[in-house]
């Protein structure tokens, strides 16, 4: 729903300054969040849905999905990466403002986009600010823009640089999260299991 109060992109950016500081409480006091949090609840869908493939448009009676281009899960483990590397609101929120979009397809072609890159996963090789639409590209699934530009943006090259940057500091601490996610696991049913025992 149109917000009368700001324009889009001022819009977009309250809205994802607001779930970055979000999400970092909730990992920060759960120790984990989940992608969900990016969907319609707190980033309305008018504010990142930008295209709709040919065949979607076409044929209007065809069901249809959402595409998020690059997956929420996706998203959600390089900005709980960058909680841990300290960075700042404003610059998760520049992510998730980047990196969220929807593109309206086919269940036909939303169906080669999970077989081919998979439903969770970007293409072997994608780092961020590069290619966002690279599921769409790999699948072969022509679609246009709602407002009529290219399909392919030209990123900079001070963009693409920092998008590799980021991909390799976010390595070792996403390994990081998921040992101590595991060990967590792991105390927890032992407490669990020294609990049943003690009240049996």
């Amino acid at each position: 729903m149109k917000n009368w109060r700001y324009e889009r992109d001022e819009h977009l950016r309250r809205v994802t300054l607001r779930l970055a500081k979000h999400v970092r409480e909730y990992y920060e006091e759960i120790g984990y969040s989940h992608s969900r949090f990016f969907d319609s609840m707190f980033i309305p869908d008018d504010l990142v849905s930008v295209g709709i493939s040919e065949a979607a448009k076409l044929y209007p009676d065809r069901k249809r999905r959402r595409e998020h281009v690059v997956p929420l899960k996706v998203i959600m483990d390089y900005v709980l990466d960058m909680i841990e590397l300290k960075k700042d609101d404003t610059e998760i929120a520049g992510f998730i403002a980047h990196h969220t979009k929807i593109v309206i397809l086919t269940i036909e072609e939303a169906a080669r986009i999970d077989v081919g890159s998979g439903k969770q996963n970007m293409p072997t090789g994608w780092v961020p600010y590069h290619d966002i639409y690279d599921r769409l590209n790999k699948a072969r699934i022509p679609w246009q823009r709602y407002d009529g530009g290219p399909i392919n943006e030209e990123i900079p090259s001070t963009l693409q640089a920092e998008g590799r940057e980021l991909h390799e500091a976010c390595h070792p601490v996403r390994v990081f999260r998921h040992r101590r996610n595991l060990d967590e696991k792991r105390a927890r049913l032992r407490l669990e299991a020294d609990d049943q025992t003690g009240s049996a």
